[in-house]
This record gives structure tokens, C-alpha cells and sequence, in this order.
């Protein structure tokens, strides 16, 4: 689909070219998708009474402990220090010069915004060196489980007392604008943007939350 981007406004009408904002523009907006997403990242210290082998994989007694630590795991999630709100913003005005009415987004509206963007959350540079490091990873891989993440593990895992590292994500795919679409005045670019970001009618709720946990490393604790 082809779509107006919002920034192309700072050049002038997207139809005449002519400066929108040489006097104040009359404009609405409308936050038609959106999503929060939190991201945080975990540590937790296991310990056994004997030396256990995670390598030993199909062994009986590892898988229990394995099945173990993921339940633990997941019940001892906590906040994540991490978050932000991302909302598809419809923009619309009419131009003064050439009337024309445009109708303008900050992304493009066929985005999939149930999907959000596990990438970027697991991708910053903290997080990225640890799920990824060549020196204990054998792959590049993202692990959606411990099995995997012992499996992708190229270092020693016999021991008593183990490190697990892992990265919580959690995507948020409900909101709501109340009232529907605001009517206001900017004064310029800036404050367009500004006034349709910082809307307090645009809540986030806590419905329709999908989450996951990347183990992100295991490793012998000193």
C-alpha cells in the first residue's frame, strides 16, 4: 500500500509542495494500532548436591533438572526494567493552499502490529552480547528453551552450581484512543508530532499479552 510518511509534511504539501505551517494548521490525529513492549533481562543461580552434566542431555535425571530450572524460571520472572509504547498515528489536515486533504502516517497503516518486534528487544547491544558470544555460543541462535541453549552451549556444563542468563520479553497488542480522533492546532512540524505523541487519551491496557523468554546462557558459577 501506498502511504503519505508524516516527515515528508516538513517539506511543504505533499500535493503543492507549499509551506503547511506559514500560518497555524488545523489538523486532527488518530492512534488507529498500537502496542507496548517491556523487555528485561534475568539472572538466577542454581545449585545441586551432586555434580550434574547438562551436556548429557538425554539423560533422565538431567531432563527433570532442566524441566526444573525452566519452571523455576518462569515463576520467578520479575519486572522488566525496560519498555516503550509504540502507536500508528493517522494524521489529518487540509492544505491551505492547494485545499487538498491529505491523510498522513508516522508508519506504514499495513504494518502487523500484533507481531511487535522481538528483534530490536533482544538486539541492543547488552543483550546481543550475551545471547550471542562466540566464545561459549557454538551458533548464532536464538533459544526459546533451555534444551536448546545447553545444546548451542560449546563450553563445560559438569558441575554443581550453574549461572542461567535470560531475556523476558513481553508484547502488549491492546489499547484503545478515547473519544476517537482529537482536533487541535500546531504551530509547526514539531508541535504536530509532539501534540499527537504525548496524547493522554491514548492508553495501553493489559489484555492480549504474549511473552517469551529467551535463554540467553548457562554457564558454571565461581
Amino acid at each position: 500500500m501506498s502511504y503519505i510518511n508524516i516527515e515528508t509534511v516538513k517539506l511543504g504539501c505533499p500535493e503543492c509542495t507549499q509551506n503547511i505551517f506559514e500560518n497555524p494548521l488545523l489538523f486532527s490525529f488518530e492512534a488507529i494500532d498500537g502496542y507496548k513492549q517491556e523487555n528485561g533481562l534475568f539472572e538466577f543461580n542454581f545449585s545441586f548436591d551432586s555434580t550434574l552434566n547438562f551436556k548429557l542431555i538425554d539423560n533422565k535425571k538431567i531432563k527433570l533438572s532442566i524441566n526444573d530450572i525452566e519452571t523455576k524460571i518462569s515463576n520467578n520472572l520479575g519486572m522488566c526494567d525496560e519498555w516503550k509504547e509504540v502507536n500508528l498515528l493517522e494524521y489529518k489536515f487540509c492544505c491551505p493552499h492547494c485545499k487538498k486533504n491529505i491523510v498522513a502516517y508516522n508508519f506504514d497503516p499495513d504494518t502487523d502490529f500484533d507481531l511487535g518486534d522481538l528483534d530490536s528487544q533482544i538486539n541492543i547491544s547488552e543483550y546481543k552480547s550475551i545471547w550471542h558470544n562466540p566464545k561459549i555460543h557454538k551458533e548464532k541462535i536464538v533459544s526459546s528453551s533451555l534444551d536448546e541453549l545447553i545444546q548451542n552451549t560449546a563450553v563445560n556444563l559438569s558441575g554443581k552450581d550453574f549461572l542461567v542468563k535470560c531475556i523476558y520479553v513481553i508484547h502488549d497488542a491492546t489499547f484503545k484512543h478515547r473519544g476517537g480522533a482529537e482536533e487541535t492546532i500546531a504551530e509547526d512540524y514539531d508541535d504536530m508530532l509532539y501534540q499527537a505523541e504525548s496524547s493522554e487519551n491514548i492508553e495501553h491496557g493489559v489484555q492480549g499479552i504474549s511473552t517469551t523468554i529467551v535463554y540467553a546462557a548457562i554457564q558454571l558459577r565461581d
